[in-house]
């Protein structure tokens, strides 16, 4: 481990344990799951960055580049399924199907070629990701359902606020500055993947997003989960993710 290593591993974790909770309290809700997807796949972005800033060997280093793709790839799918299934598009199915399909494709491409990652970078912090030409079209993939998402979530707002539905309209609209803050915030975490040596502090963007919706499921149930939480007790959760100390 080094000091470099320390942020991913400790974000990883954090965004790894709200979702998994979310899951727990609800286990039937396709919502509860998807999101606990998400929170999967970004566990394993970050905490193969973690062992990848921590190793000393390129072999492995490779390898957890590998492993750190299999969640990026699926990040937007899962999101994308998460906000179908939150804002309940009916008529959603086949693009959800395709979405994952794609995400399959580019999985196979991941595990059977160079196409999506080709190597990896040494910089001052430790082994970065390098990818390959089909990186690009994934990155168009995922810039796609960013924007689909993103004027869904308006569109559903808008709604809201004539409909004055006050429970509703507080979950999406903390929803939406949590989506602008991660989506936004960790864009720039591509451009060591492409040779140009800034650190990534994307982790942090997502953080924050988790943090959000804790505070979302905390104060307005988002998710369907009915929990109460003192000023207080909010607040020692918080310290304690960003202390990375396991809680109950």
């Amino acid at each position: 481990m080094t000091i470099y290593s320390i942020l991913p591993l400790l974000c990883s974790i954090s965004c790894l344990l709200i979702p998994l909770f979310t899951y727990v309290k609800n286990r039937k809700s396709i919502v509860n799951f998807t999101f606990f997807l998400e929170g999967l796949s970004v566990f394993m972005w970050l905490f193969g960055y973690f062992m990848m800033y921590s190793t000393k060997d390129v072999t492995l280093a490779l390898r957890c580049a590998k492993f750190v793709y299999t969640g990026v790839i699926f990040i937007p799918v899962f999101f994308y399924h998460f906000m179908s299934a939150y804002l309940e598009l009916r008529g959603d199915k086949k693009k959800i199907i395709i979405s994952y399909l794609i995400g399959i494709i580019f999985l196979i491409f991941l595990y059977t070629t160079n196409f999506i990652v080709k190597g990896v970078y040494k910089y001052y912090w430790g082994y970065q990701t390098q990818v390959g030409f089909l990186h690009n079209f994934y990155l168009l993939f995922l810039f796609g359902l960013c924007f689909v998402t993103f004027f869904r979530m308006v569109n559903y707002y808008k709604k809201l606020r004539t409909e004055h539905s006050t429970i509703k309209y507080n979950q999406i609209k903390y929803l939406f500055v949590g989506f602008f803050i991660a989506w936004f915030g960790s864009f720039p975490d591509f451009l060591p993947n492409y040779g140009v040596e800034i650190y990534p502090l994307g982790c942090i963007a997502i953080f924050i997003f988790m943090l959000i919706v804790s505070y979302a499921i905390a104060t307005y149930r988002l998710m369907d989960i009915k929990i109460a939480f003192t000023r207080a007790g909010l607040f020692a959760i918080v310290y304690t993710l960003v202390l990375g100390i396991p809680f109950a």
